[in-house]
C-alpha cells in the first residue's frame, strides 16, 4: 500500500491511501492550522513515521502519524519557508 501527505495553504495536512486508479481513500487529517498560512513543504521520517511540516509562517512542525499530534515546533524563520530538505542518513533538516 502506498500513501500520499498533502499539504495546503489553507493549513490542513491529510494523509490518503493510494490503491488502484479510482480507489484512493482519505485516510485522516493531522493537522489544522486553524486560519494561519499553512503548508509550504513536506517531509517524511523514514524511521520514526513522522511528517515534517515547513510553514507559511516560518515555522517547521514535527507531526505524529500515529497521534496527530504536532511534536516539535520550531520558529525557523521569520518570513515562509522557501525550501525544505530532510537527509534521513543523516537525521538533518535543511530550511531556507
Amino acid at each position: 500500500m502506498f500513501y500520499l501527505v498533502s499539504g495546503d495553504l489553507e493549513g490542513c495536512l491529510s494523509i490518503f491511501e493510494l490503491g488502484k486508479p479510482g480507489r484512493e481513500r482519505f485516510v485522516k487529517q493531522i493537522a489544522s492550522y486553524q486560519g494561519r498560512p499553512g503548508v509550504r513543504f513536506i517531509c517524511w521520517r523514514e524511521k520514526s513515521r513522522e511528517i515534517i511540516a515547513g510553514s507559511h509562517c516560518g515555522k517547521v512542525t514535527v507531526w505524529s502519524v500515529k497521534t496527530s499530534e504536532p511534536l516539535y515546533v520550531l520558529d525557523a524563520h521569520s518570513d515562509p519557508i522557501t525550501k525544505m530538505i530532510w537527509m534521513e542518513d543523516k537525521q538533518i533538516l535543511l530550511t531556507c
